[in-house]
């Protein structure tokens, strides 16, 4: 059965069969990216058992890039085609639902539904699309950062010049000010001269006095110390610096941030319900 529709001219059916080569090579480009993604994650994953357990979630990044299609994920296609993925609008989402509270809710979260919801709202929730002209030329000529944890002058010494590592006093000392329930969205990234390009992550802090990270590549750690955390962080830092040259951190209050445009995104004050799968369907997504 031919593919083409059958009342179109030879001109349109070009056209037809020109679009439909562009969409299948961009998916192949798409799962070879998650691929990719996924083998230096699980490369990553190795040197940072001995620290903490990562809890695997269904809707990491390799796993909903691989999904993506232009037809159904227009909004998500377009980021991940711009901002090389989607780990600052997944951030988001996990923020806006408090995920990192909840181990069990994190685990049964539909990865098909979660793409679904990106699509519809959080995509448009990019920190480099909120972001106005203004605030994107003070962070990247003088490293002012909207909605930032650290102080100017923290800021400029966060990062260790001479090995590229966090600086222990100035990263504890911020730490322990961050309200508990509180999102932050911890960057790594590198600037060129008009640009930005980084990896987002997220930090929370809980009742215990402990936190939990999350990365979209690998998933999410619970109880973990403050050495704990710091430890995280730095590896995470070595390796984006050692893969891909970035040598800059920032850590954001992403719920304050997401809470400046919480009516843009939505009128409503629920944001983006999760999707919960069954027990029995969760562990077989996850076998």
């Amino acid at each position: 059965m031919s593919i083409i529709p059958l009342n179109l001219n030879q001109d349109n059916k070009n056209q037809f069969l020109s679009n439909k080569v562009d969409e299948d090579f961009s998916r192949f480009l798409m799962a070879c990216q998650a691929f990719i993604k996924q083998q230096n994650t699980n490369d990553h994953e190795d040197q940072l058992s001995s620290i903490s357990r990562s809890i695997a979630v269904t809707f990491n990044q390799g796993n909903l890039i691989a999904q993506i299609n232009l037809l159904d994920h227009k909004y998500c296609f377009e980021i991940n085609k711009k901002y090389s993925g989607l780990c600052d609008i997944l951030c988001n989402y996990v923020t806006f639902h408090k995920l990192l509270s909840n181990e069990n809710m994190a685990q049964q979260i539909n990865s098909e539904k979660v793409l679904l919801k990106l699509e519809e709202k959080a995509a448009k929730t990019h920190i480099l699309i909120i972001t106005t002209l203004i605030e994107k030329i003070l962070a990247l000529i003088f490293n002012i950062f909207l909605y930032s944890i650290l102080s100017f002058r923290d800021q400029l010494r966060i990062v260790n010049s001479n090995d590229i590592s966090i600086n222990k006093e100035v990263f504890i000392k911020n730490i322990e000010k961050i309200e508990t329930g509180d999102y932050i969205k911890f960057c790594v990234f590198k600037k060129s001269k008009f640009s930005f390009e980084g990896h987002s992550m997220l930090i929370t802090k809980n009742q215990d006095n402990n936190f939990t990270f999350f990365d979209p590549n690998d998933g999410m750690r619970f109880n973990l110390t403050q050495e704990k955390l710091l430890k995280v962080v730095n590896d995470k830092l070595e390796y984006w610096h050692q893969s891909c040259g970035f040598n800059q951190v920032v850590f954001v209050n992403n719920t304050k941030l997401l809470n400046r445009v919480r009516h843009e995104v939505d009128n409503s004050t629920s944001i983006l319900e999760p999707e919960i799968l069954p027990i029995a369907s969760l562990n077989q997504s996850l076998a």
